[in-house]
């Protein structure tokens, strides 16, 4: 099967501020970044921060958007090759 994209895209978050963003215990908390983003005027930094857990997760809630059928597409940046072979 073939995927073809279009440039219909719904944005759920441009990540512009840290409104509603949860995570776990050893997650930093979210912070802007008005440098190195995507879209809009900023991107959301998050990491680890601590050593009792050796996983992290963060979340966020958005309003009703029926996205069936749709093909979703995340920008992640990943500053160094040593952060990226950290992540398994």
């Amino acid at each position: 099967m073939a995927v073809t994209i279009t440039n219909n895209f719904i944005t759920l978050d441009e990540c512009n501020d840290t409104n509603g963003w949860n995570s776990s215990t050893d997650a930093t908390p979210p912070a802007l970044d008005t440098t190195i983003y995507k879209k809009g005027t900023a991107s959301i930094q998050l990491g680890k921060s601590g050593t009792s857990e050796s996983f992290i997760y963060y979340e966020k809630s958005f309003d009703s958007t029926d996205i069936t059928n749709s093909i979703m597409v995340v920008w992640l940046y990943v500053k160094t090759q040593d952060a990226l072979d950290k992540i398994n």
